[in-house]
C-alpha cells in the first residue's frame, strides 16, 4: 500500500468533481465552507482553472480568515501563469518537481509560485475497476489493482498539505500564514526565489527540525510570589481580551 506524509491525521474527503474531473467553482466554494465549518485545519485543492472566480476567491478568503491553510495546484500547462485558486494570496501555490529535483516540464510557474513538491510518476490509489477480463495492457492491470502512477501538480499538492498537517501538530497556534512561512523557509532554495521554482523543493525533515529547534530554545521564566500576594500601590496590570469587550469593570 501507500503511506501518507503525516501521521495520524484525520482526513475529510469531499467530492466536488465528477468522474471525468469536471466541476464548477460554486461546488468548490461550498465544499471549502463546509470543511472550515466542520473543523478542517488544512485543505488540499488538487484542481484549478485559468479563470478567476470571485466565488472561489471569497471562499478561500473565508478559510484563511478562519485560520485554515489551503494548498493548491499550480497547473499543468507549462506556462508562466499560475492557475486559480493557487494564484490567490490566500492559497499556497504548489508546483511539481521531478526525480532530479527540477521543475517538471509540465508544471506552471510564475511570481505566485511558492514551492515545488514531487509530482512526477507518483504512485497513488485509484478506484478499482474491472477492465473487462484478462488484459496485457499495463494501465488496465494497474487500474484493476487499485494503484496507478500519475504526473501532475495535483499529485504534488498533497505533499504540501501533509507537511502543513505536521507543522500544525507541532505548532497548533500557527495560522495559515505561519504555516506557509515555515514551509517556504525550509525549502531547498530559500531565501532565493525564482519564478521557475519558487523557494525550491519542500524539505519535511528540515521543516520539522526548525520547528523543534524553536520549541527547544523556548525558556520558561517563572517568578514565585508569596501567597496570598499583597501588592503595594502603583502596581500596573495589563490584560488582553479576544474579542475585546465593550466595557471593562
Amino acid at each position: 500500500g501507500i503511506a501518507g506524509v503525516p501521521i495520524n491525521s484525520k482526513i475529510m474527503a469531499l467530492k466536488i468533481l465528477d468522474s471525468d474531473g469536471n466541476g464548477d467553482e460554486a461546488d468548490e466554494a461550498e465544499a471549502i465552507l463546509w470543511a472550515v465549518r466542520n473543523g478542517a485545519r488544512v485543505i488540499n485543492l488538487s484542481l484549478g482553472s485559468d479563470e478567476y472566480s470571485s466565488v472561489e476567491a471569497d471562499a478561500c478568503a473565508y478559510a484563511f480568515d478562519k485560520g485554515v491553510f489551503i494548498a493548491a495546484a499550480s497547473g499543468n500547462d507549462s506556462t508562466p501563469y499560475i492557475f486559480y485558486p493557487a494564484g490567490l494570496s490566500t492559497a499556497f501555490s504548489v508546483g511539481a518537481s521531478n526525480s532530479e529535483g527540477n521543475r517538471a516540464s509540465f508544471s506552471n510557474y510564475g511570481p505566485n509560485l511558492d514551492v515545488l513538491a514531487p509530482g512526477d510518476d507518483i504512485l497513488s490509489t485509484v478506484p478499482t475497476s474491472d477492465p473487462g477480463g484478462p488484459s496485457n495492457n499495463a494501465w488496465d492491470m494497474w487500474h484493476a489493482s487499485g494503484y496507478l502512477s500519475n504526473d501532475g501538480t495535483s499529485m504534488a499538492c498533497p505533499f504540501v498539505a501533509g507537511l502543513a498537517s505536521i507543522v500544525l501538530s507541532i505548532r497548533p497556534d500557527y495560522g495559515p500564514g505561519d504555516v506557509a512561512e515555515a514551509i517556504r523557509r525550509s525549502a531547498s532554495d530559500y531565501p532565493s526565489f525564482t519564478n521557475e521554482r519558487g523557494y525550491g523543493v519542500i524539505n519535511a525533515s528540515a521543516c520539522i527540525a526548525n520547528l523543534n529547534a524553536h520549541i527547544t530554545n523556548l525558556t520558561q521564566k517563572v517568578t514565585v510570589f508569596p501567597n496570598p500576594l499583597r501588592a503595594s500601590a502603583g502596581v500596573t496590570m495589563k490584560f488582553a481580551f479576544s474579542p475585546e469587550p465593550s466595557t471593562v469593570k
